[in-house]
């Protein structure tokens, strides 16, 4: 099996790999359930997973993530998530908006910003905030991940070829992309070096 293949087989192919991946992606870290749902679909039509057990797999992590930041967001409060937020790609700004959407539609925004990519995960700290009822958090975020999630795995297990044709092509020009990869970064830190030494850019 070629590299990039093996690779994300290991990730993603399996149900323990995709089980973290959402989770971490419910957890409003940088994991993208529109690349992670999709793959896994792909798998389960080449017979590694089933696909109705994908679907459930990959919501049962998103909604484990989303009660964590709910449950941070209720016991931690705004402020603290405010200054760390960082940490977890978070920012004022992005908040503030996920915020007033809220405090104005409740129950169906949680739901609703459930298909809303970079903002999905978000929704889950100001409902914890404003002490949503866990019940009512629990069913709205559930409904919206298992929506998300089935027509996501649903679209990588029909076009699957697809996706195992990108997969080849990923690593058969592994080496041009790594060399070009490799080359950008060298001139960027070429480009901070040259900068420090000349000082700060004036507009």
């Amino acid at each position: 099996m070629d590299l990039i293949s093996t690779l994300i087989q290991s990730l993603i192919g399996n149900y323990v790999g995709l089980f973290i991946l959402m989770l971490l992606e419910g957890m409003s870290l940088p994991v993208p359930s529109e690349i992670v749902m999709p793959l896994a679909g792909a798998f389960s039509r080449d017979g590694f997973m089933s696909l109705w057990a994908v679907v459930a797999v990959g919501t049962m992590g998103s909604l484990l993530g989303s009660l964590v930041d709910y449950y941070i967001a209720l016991y931690a409060g705004k402020a603290v998530i405010r200054r760390y937020g960082r940490f977890l790609h978070l920012n004022e700004r992005r908040i503030d908006r996920v915020q007033s959407w809220f405090n104005k539609y409740g129950v169906a925004a949680v739901f609703f910003m459930k298909f809303v990519p970079g903002f999905r995960a978000l929704i889950s700290f100001p409902a914890g905030f404003g002490r949503m009822k866990i019940g009512k958090f629990t069913l709205a975020t559930l409904g919206g991940h298992v929506i998300w999630d089935t027509v996501l795995a649903s679209i990588g297990y029909v076009y699957a070829s697809s996706w195992n044709m990108l997969i080849y092509l990923m690593d058969k020009y592994l080496n041009y992309i790594a060399i070009f990869l490799a080359a950008g970064l060298m001139m960027y830190f070429v480009f901070l070096l040259l900068r420090t030494r000349k000082g700060p850019l004036k507009d």
